[in-house]
């Protein structure tokens, strides 16, 4: 009975990996001019852990206080920016601690808000571990080599 029933799973689980379609290339979609065009100069990318009431993601618990684009005494293009941490305000949250983001500022010599297509990034630095405690504010800078730049974006991952 147990060799008739390998018999039949194993070319049974033979034709299933077969045609489960298994590629080594899959087709990207371009980003729609309109899904570019709604994006902010500060992004959240998709969150590190699901809960069951929201998705306990970055933009939950993580402020902007300030951003600015403006040139270092040495003349090259500056961003600074404000993140507080506001986890524990509220109810459902109370045992927060601190977090730790991964920060990446990109540069563009061509303004990108409120634009469809964009042109490549002219430089962008490299993830940056932050952490901040809960409660606090991080005042963070990212400078660009490349001179001429007029707008930026600031990509925040949780990893």
């Amino acid at each position: 009975m147990k060799n008739k029933l390998s018999e039949l799973l194993v070319p049974a689980l033979a034709a299933l990996l077969a045609l489960s379609g298994c590629k080594a290339t899959t087709n990207l979609k371009p980003e729609s001019a309109a899904d570019l065009a709604e994006e902010g100069k500060i992004v959240v990318v998709r969150p590190d852990r699901y809960v069951i009431f929201g998705t306990r993601s970055a933009e939950d618990y993580l402020r902007v206080t300030y951003s600015k684009l403006t040139d270092n005494a040495a003349g090259l293009p500056e961003v600074k920016v404000g993140l507080r941490n506001i986890s524990g305000s509220h109810w459902w949250d109370p045992g927060s601690k601190d977090c730790t983001i991964y920060v990446q500022t990109v540069f563009y010599r061509e303004p990108i808000t409120g634009q469809g297509a964009r042109t490549a990034p002219v430089f962008r630095t490299n993830k940056q571990p932050v952490v901040i405690r809960r409660g606090d504010t991080r005042d963070l800078s990212f400078v660009s080599p490349v001179k001429g730049v007029r707008d930026y974006q600031i990509i925040i991952s949780e990893d």
